[in-house]
């Protein structure tokens, strides 16, 4: 847990942030944004709303620090290495390019099959029952935003839409 510091004489708070601040927005950026010299693009913007839905749906923040404690701790450790068929973007951007949160939920949909009941945040199962066919395509809209290559990318048009028929 941080907490916060303040230096003698000074009114300004230090918050630590954590062990790789990122001072343009952390987990929430796109891995392209992290090249030196990238141009800002809407598939930047998407990325980040889908690392948003993703918090929504599980629960979880996107650093494994962050990890609800309601999750299994052997999903809550960083990823070492990666796969042939890897997406998660510990190969090519290095394994801090994309959030821990989305390195998750992708392994549990690709490679574990784990139960979307698994996933969920506990939060969203108490109450009504939520229909399993609408957390399912909330999940894919939030994947499909959060692929490491932006060409492969929804338009947040795109997302606006699928969403809307999500609701309806």
């Amino acid at each position: 847990m941080h907490q916060h510091h303040t230096s003698a004489g000074s009114d300004r708070a230090v918050v630590p942030t954590g062990p790789a601040p990122d001072r343009y927005g952390g987990g929430y950026r796109a891995p392209e944004a992290r090249a030196p010299g990238a141009k800002p693009s809407q598939k930047w913007d998407v990325f980040s709303f889908g690392v948003v839905l993703l918090e929504l749906l599980t629960g979880r923040g996107p650093g494994a620090d962050h990890a609800s404690p309601s999750t299994s701790a052997s999903f809550s450790a960083p990823v070492s290495g990666s796969t042939a068929t890897d997406r998660s973007g510990s190969g090519e951007h290095g394994g801090g390019a994309v959030p821990e949160v989305v390195r998750w939920v992708r392994r549990g949909f690709e490679e574990d099959a784990r139960p979307v009941a698994e996933m969920v945040d506990p939060a969203l199962l108490r109450g009504p029952a939520l229909p399993k066919k609408e957390v399912m395509a909330a999940f894919h809209v939030a994947l499909a935003c959060t692929e490491v290559d932006p060409e492969l990318r929804p338009r947040m048009k795109a997302v606006a839409d699928s969403l809307d028929k999500i609701g309806s």
